[in-house]
This record gives C-alpha cells, sequence and structure tokens, in this order.
C-alpha cells in the first residue's frame, strides 16, 4: 500500500525553539509494573511550539510515558524533565505544588468522563483557575480559552451531556490550556470522533501549539498525525524503535514495525 503524508501546514518549530529550554525532556526512562518493564530506555524531546506524535499498539507503553510524566508512576530510571524541571526526583509535596502550577497538563481520551456532569461549559473551565487568580481574571482566561478552541458562547452555559462528542473535546482542552501549561498531552484526542469533529480538534491543537505550547500526541490514528505531528515516535515493546520528521516516518518508514502500522491503515 502506498501512504500519502501530508506535512503539517507550518513550519512552528525553528531551530530556535529547539535551543530553548524543552517543555518535555525524557532521557533513559525505565518504568517497570512489578518485574515487567514495560517502558525501556526512553528518550523522548517536545520543544515550546513543537506537536509531536507518540504511535504504538495498545500495551506499547504509551500511556505508561504519559503516567510518568505526571508522577503518577514511578520512575525506575532515567529522568523527565518537564519545563527545566526534573519531575522524576520530586517527593509528594513536590508533585502538589507541581500540578497546582499547571506546567503540564492531560487531556483524556474520553472527555465525558473527564468532565463533571453537574458542571456547565464556563464552570468546568473556571474551576481550575479560581484557586489562583482574582474572580475577574479567571473570567477572562476561561473566556479566552474557550474562545480559542473554538466553542460558540450559545454553548458556554451547557452541560457536557448537551454536547456532541467535538465540542466535548475542545472543552476538555480549553480547561487544560486555560492555566497556560508549557506541556500539553492528549491521549487519543481524536479517536472516538467523526471526520468533522477530528479536523475541528486538530485545528485547536495546532493553535495551541502555534502559542508557544509544547503538545505530545498519543495516538494510534496515523492518519491524523500525518497532518498535524512535526514529529513522531513510533514506541513497540517498551522502547522508541524509531523517531523523526512526521513525513519522513509516516512517508518513508525505515523499521519493519512502523511499516506494519502504516499497512494497516484501511483504505476505499
Amino acid at each position: 500500500m502506498t501512504t500519502t503524508v501530508i506535512a503539517p501546514e507550518s513550519a512552528r518549530v525553528t531551530t530556535e525553539a529547539h535551543e530553548r529550554r524543552p517543555a518535555l525532556s525524557v532521557r533513559g526512562l525505565r518504568v517497570r509494573y512489578g518485574s515487567r518493564e514495560v517502558l525501556s530506555g526512553i528518550d523522548l524531546r517536545v520543544a515550546p511550539g513543537e506537536i509531536v506524535g507518540l504511535i504504538g499498539e495498545s500495551g506499547s507503553g504509551k500511556t505508561s510515558l504519559a503516567r510518568a510524566v505526571l508522577g503518577l508512576v514511578p520512575v525506575a530510571a532515567g529522568s523527565v524533565e518537564v519545563d527545566g524541571q526534573d519531575v522524576s526526583t520530586f517527593t509528594r509535596g513536590r508533585w502538589q505544588s507541581f500540578r497546582r502550577s499547571g506546567s503540564a497538563q492531560y487531556v483524556f481520551q474520553d472527555p465525558l468522563s473527564s468532565l463533571d456532569s453537574r458542571f456547565t461549559v464556563r464552570a468546568s473551565v473556571l474551576e481550575g483557575l479560581r484557586e489562583t487568580l482574582p474572580r475577574t481574571e479567571a473570567e477572562d482566561r476561561a473566556a479566552r480559552a474557550l474562545r480559542t478552541v473554538g466553542l460558540a458562547e450559545t454553548l458556554w452555559d451547557r452541560r457536557p451531556g448537551q454536547l456532541s462528542g467535538g465540542q466535548r473535546q475542545r472543552v476538555a482542552i480549553a480547561r487544560a490550556t486555560a492555566v497556560s501549561p508549557k506541556l500539553l498531552i492528549c491521549d487519543e484526542p481524536v479517536s472516538a470522533l467523526d471526520a468533522s469533529s477530528r479536523i475541528e480538534v486538530v485545528r485547536t491543537l495546532e493553535t495551541i501549539a502555534r502559542a508557544g505550547t509544547g503538545v505530545l500526541i498519543i495516538s494510534h490514528d496515523l492518519s491524523s498525525l500525518g497532518a498535524i505531528a512535526d514529529r513522531v515516535s513510533v514506541l513497540n515493546e517498551a522502547q522508541i524503535v524509531e523517531s523523526g520528521p512526521a513525513a519522513e516516518v509516516l512517508g518513508s518508514p525505515r523499521h519493519p514495525y512502523t511499516r506494519r502500522l502504516i499497512d494497516a491503515i484501511p483504505t476505499i
């Protein structure tokens, strides 16, 4: 099968961006669940304003890597730096302070389960801002975030169950980015959406990256990543087997595993 990969429309990640302090730097990361090693010697970097795709089959370790970055699973070896802070050495107290700072944010695969059904759209986005900002500033920040993701003001007083899947995902992204994170991790952000909703979410993530946030997308949707990612890393059996510019990795894969993933993409 011949696969055509379209590179992202912008060359937003310049040499200068890579020379600045990375949004995420993972070096030699090892994660174990009991005696089983689920990540082995992982190296990964996300520059400010860059979108990096992490692909692999279920069970390859993609979500474990995200959980390690966020301190949800212990790091057996290696280092994880978010905006220059080595989070792999954090104590519980440091983690609590770091999470309140909002430097790294996570967008879950299923926004319906991650959004509180009792809260309106506006209240969901305001929730994480009220603790650190005066009310007026928090409301302004929430409004900007909702406009950035392209959600019409007529929807702001609705609850999650009254929205489409794509709209809910954009609310989740607005809530995560309202606190101005350095790193945004998205776990399968478009896998449950129809084609038009996927386009909306992809455009939203491009807008966020252009504003300077580093974005890591965990996905098995190679078509969407080919349209949005600057670089792609391929994870297989706990190791990254191939990494590079998205157009090269997905257009001319070198590793047999990457080729198998691309050959498995359905065609019409």
